[in-house]
C-alpha cells in the first residue's frame, strides 16, 4: 500500500538483515541512500541508509568498508546537532575500530557518541566501549537495541 515509503523501505531491509540475508540488504541500502540523494526520501534519512549499508558490509566480512559507511553516516545533523542515527553511527564505528586494533580511534568516537545528548538510550554502550573494547565479531541487531 505504501511503496514509496521510507519506513516501509527501511522495514524490509530489518527483515532481511534479521532473515541473513546480507547480500540483500547491502543492495537495498545502496538503493535507500540513492533514493535520498535523489530527493525522493528526506536528507536525514541518509544516516540510516548508511547504517543499514554499513551493517550488512560488516555481516559480509567487509569490515574497512563497514567502517567507512558508518563514518559517512556519523556526521548527519538535524538541527544543528548530529541525528539519531549518527550517533548510532559513531559507536557503530568505533565497534569496528576495535576490532582493527584501532582503539586510540574507538576511544574518541565512543567519547563524541556519549557527549551527544541520549535519544536512544545510547549513552550506557558508549560508555561500556570506553572501559572495554568491542570484541564481538558479529555486528548484532540493526537498529539500536
Amino acid at each position: 500500500q505504501f511503496p514509496d515509503s521510507h519506513g516501509m523501505h527501511s522495514a524490509r531491509l530489518v527483515a532481511l538483515y534479521e532473515d541473513k540475508r546480507y547480500d540483500e540488504v547491502f543492495k537495498g541500502a545502496a538503493e535507500y541512500i540513492e533514493l535520498v540523494k535523489k530527493g525522493d526520501y528526506p536528507p536525514v534519512e541518509i544516516a540510516k541508509g548508511y547504517v543499514f549499508l554499513a551493517t550488512a558490509q560488516w555481516a559480509l566480512g567487509q569490515q574497512q568498508e563497514a567502517l567507512e559507511s558508518f563514518r559517512a553516516a556519523s556526521h548527519v545533523e538535524v538541527a544543528g546537532r548530529l541525528s539519531r542515527w549518527a550517533v548510532w553511527a559513531l559507536v557503530r564505528a568505533a565497534n569496528v575500530e576495535d576490532l582493527l586494533g584501532r582503539r586510540t580511534d574507538a576511544v574518541r568516537d565512543y567519547k563524541e557518541a556519549a557527549a551527544q545528548p541520549d535519544l536512544w538510550e545510547i549513552r550506557p554502550i558508549a560508555k561500556a566501549g570506553l572501559s572495554k573494547p568491542f570484541q564481538a565479531k558479529d555486528p548484532g541487531s540493526l537498529p539500536p537495541p
